[in-house]
This record gives C-alpha cells, structure tokens and sequence, in this order.
C-alpha cells in the first residue's frame, strides 16, 4: 500500500512541476549494485545478472530516483518473466551518454500494446498487482534529469527496456 501511496505522491509533485531533483554525479555502478541489493532480497528465488565494464563514466542526475528508475524496470521484468529465467542489468556508453539496459526472456510487449506502455495507468497483460504508473513516472523522471527511455521486444523472446542518463562532466 505504500508503494501506491508513495506513486500518487510522485504524480502528483510531477504534475505540478513540484518535483524538486538533485543534480549531482552519481557512479552507475552503484546504482546497479543498489538495485539489484533490493532485487535479490525481495525476490530471493530470482537469478540477477549484472555486466558493468570498470570504465563506465559517472552520469548527472538523482541518484535516488535513478535507483527507483531502474528498481522499477526490474520489478516490471520480474513480474512479467517466467520463474528461472535469468534478468540481465547492463551499464554501457552510447556517445555522450551512460545506457542502463534491462534484460528478460518472456511472453514480450504486443505490437497493439507499445504505445500505450509509457502513458499514465498504461498496463499490458493481465497483472492487476500494479499500478500502471511505474513506466510512466521512470519517463517522467529519466527526462526531467535530461535523459531518454525505451525498449525493444522480440514477441516469446527476449524485451530490453533502458533508459540512458547524459554523462557528467569532470569539475
């Protein structure tokens, strides 16, 4: 329940433009190792992987609502991946930015269901157990810290989903 409490009290800061963001640098490695900490321990029966070469640059943003970010896309690829099956976590360099990727095998996203995945109470698939904000604020959020997100899925195989934040510049 305070999951749902504490996404309505975000939707609404962001709607009002309320929202009040930290820019700092913040490791990607340690968001990762932050996520996947949570990700072990609430669903202890799942197997995690992470790759995140040593020569991934610092990014700009909030480092708590990158963890969230990247909570929520792992929350969403445990509920929709079938049991053992591995999720994978990567860290990558695209031009100026760092890429957090999420990987799952399962079901995938239908081609009549992609708009819809990032608009406000957008759900797919018959899981009532979420809100159908998660997607919605990661985009709010991944943007506002000047950021992009998207995925790729192959219908019974495999669906990514990432968001990339811009890299800091050195001081």
């Amino acid at each position: 329940m305070s999951t749902l409490f504490d996404d309505f009290l975000l939707l609404s800061r962001v709607d009002a433009g309320s929202l009040a963001l930290q820019d700092e640098n913040v490791d990607p490695h340690l968001i990762v190792n932050e996520a996947l900490g949570r990700m072990r321990s609430e669903h202890p029966s799942r197997r995690f992987s992470a790759r995140t070469p040593d020569e991934i640059p610092y990014v700009r943003g909030d480092e708590t609502r990158i963890v969230q970010v990247l909570c929520n896309l792992l929350s969403n690829a445990v509920r929709y991946s079938p049991a053992g099956t591995q999720i994978g976590v990567s860290l990558q360099t695209v031009r100026s930015y760092v890429r957090f990727s999420v990987r799952n095998h399962g079901p995938g996203i239908p081609h009549e269901d992609r708009e819809r995945l990032f608009t406000r109470f957008g759900q797919v698939g018959k899981h009532p157990d979420g809100t159908g904000l998660g997607l919605y604020l990661s985009r709010q959020l991944v943007e506002l810290m000047g950021g992009q997100i998207d995925f790729e899925s192959t219908p019974n195989d495999v669906t990514t989903f990432w968001f990339s934040l811009p890299i800091a510049v050195k001081a």
